[in-house]
This record gives C-alpha cells, sequence and structure tokens, in this order.
C-alpha cells in the first residue's frame, strides 16, 4: 500500500483494510472492511499495522487521564470546571485531598479562575467527575498555563517521556501535561515560558515530520544562548 511512510487523510476518507491488518488509533471508524476518518488523520502502515494519528480534534476524556481544569462555577460543595472539552467537569467534596472532607465549604477552596492538576473519575450526570486524590495532583497556585492541541500531547511528551524530560532538563523548569491540551510550567523566568510557547508551536507544526525532537533541542539550544545561557 501506498501510505507506508505516510499520508494525510481527510475527514470522510476511507482506508481499505486488507485481510490480516489491524488498525490502531482514534478519530475514526472501522466500517465493514474500511476506516473512515473522522479529522485530518496522518495513516502510516508498519507491517500489518495501520497507524492512525489525528492532526486535530477535541479532548474526548477518558478514565485516568490526567487534566489540567480552570474554576468556572462554585458551590458548598462542588466545584465545575472548564477541562477544554465538550463535557464539563465537576468536583465533588469526596474527591477533594482531606480527611476532614465533611468540614469542606468548597467556596473556601476555590475562586473562579483556579487551576487545578486533577483526574478523570468518570461520569456524574451531564459531567465529567474529577479528582485531587493522588500523587502531584491538588491546586496550582503559581505557575502559567499554555495550550496545545490535545491531539498533539503524546508528541509534545514524547516516547517515555522523552521529549519532555529533555525540554525540562534544558529549561530548568517544572511542567506538568493535562491529556486535555493544557502545558502547565512553573518558572521564575518568563522569557522560558515564551521558549516553551514556541516550542509548543513547532510541535503543533511538524508533529507528523520525523526527527522532530532533535529540532526542538536545537531550537532550545539557540534561544539559551540567545539569552547568554550555556548548555
Amino acid at each position: 500500500m501506498k501510505t507506508s511512510k505516510g499520508a494525510i487523510f481527510l475527514p470522510g476518507d476511507s482506508l481499505p483494510i486488507p485481510p490480516g491488518y489491524k488498525v490502531i488509533g482514534s478519530f475514526s471508524e472501522v466500517r465493514g472492511k474500511h476506516v473512515i476518518c473522522t479529522t485530518i488523520t496522518l495513516v502510516s502502515i508498519k507491517g500489518t499495522t495501520i497507524k492512525l494519528v489525528p492532526l486535530k480534534g477535541v479532548y474526548i476524556p477518558n478514565v485516568g487521564d490526567k487534566v489540567i481544569g480552570i474554576a468556572k462555577h462554585i458551590s458548598v460543595d462542588h466545584c465545575i470546571f472548564d477541562i477544554n472539552s465538550p463535557y464539563p467537569a465537576i468536583l465533588q467534596i469526596n474527591g477533594f485531598p482531606t480527611k476532614s472532607q465533611s468540614r469542606i465549604d468548597m467556596r473556601e477552596q476555590f475562586t473562579v479562575g483556579t487551576v487545578i492538576y486533577g483526574e478523570v473519575k468518570g461520569k456524574f450526570g451531564p459531567y465529567i467527575s474529577l479528582t485531587l486524590q493522588g500523587p502531584e495532583l491538588g491546586i496550582l497556585s503559581k505557575g502559567f498555563v499554555l495550550e496545545i492541541s490535545p491531539v498533539k500531547i503524546p508528541r509534545f511528551v514524547g516516547k517515555r517521556g522523552s521529549m519532555i524530560n529533555m525540554i525540562k532538563d534544558m529549561l530548568k523548569c517544572n511542567i506538568l501535561v493535562g491529556m486535555n491540551g493544557r502545558v502547565w510550567i512553573e518558572s521564575d523566568e518568563y522569557e522560558i515560558i515564551k521558549i516553551i510557547r514556541e516550542v509548543i508551536d513547532k510541535i503543533e507544526r511538524e508533529s507528523h515530520v520525523s526527527g522532530l525532537t532533535d529540532r526542538v533541542k536545537n531550537l532550545i539550544a539557540a534561544r539559551l544562548k540567545e539569552l547568554g545561557v550555556s548548555k
């Protein structure tokens, strides 16, 4: 098949599935012996595996996802968060990380605009249910939040964390990544935030091109050199 090195498919495009082949990826539908792309997708074939990598798409929550949420409405026993998804999220008292939950007034914990790092537990009525119980989870009281297309998050993180670990090591900052397309950065230097914004823009433009990690490394090195920082 001609897609062995990767080809761009548009929404509605159909790709035949040869006998014995399997399809991996998201934002697509398998109909009989064809796979239908539902967003702009990079399709590649290795052996008998058809891999679909969406180049665009909204965030659809999955249980266990870590997300960065922004408080939009607070009441006594719950808080509603924007998680950059068609579905709003809810944090109830039983998801708050404390043993004295019966005495919690959520209005004393959050204000509109409070940023959290939470985990998707499941659904609660029309909402996505969140918890703050777990390592690294909680209120993000400082730092900056940048946005990236949710489908680009795997490229921002890299295989086994290779990309994000390189970024953190070179820029000496703390980074938390939400699967919902939000990135939280803690750094005392605004220039570092600007570099990461440039890195995100590069990943969004070039995520489908091989050698991305090296190009990002060279970009960061060049920007640090401009700032007079040696690496």
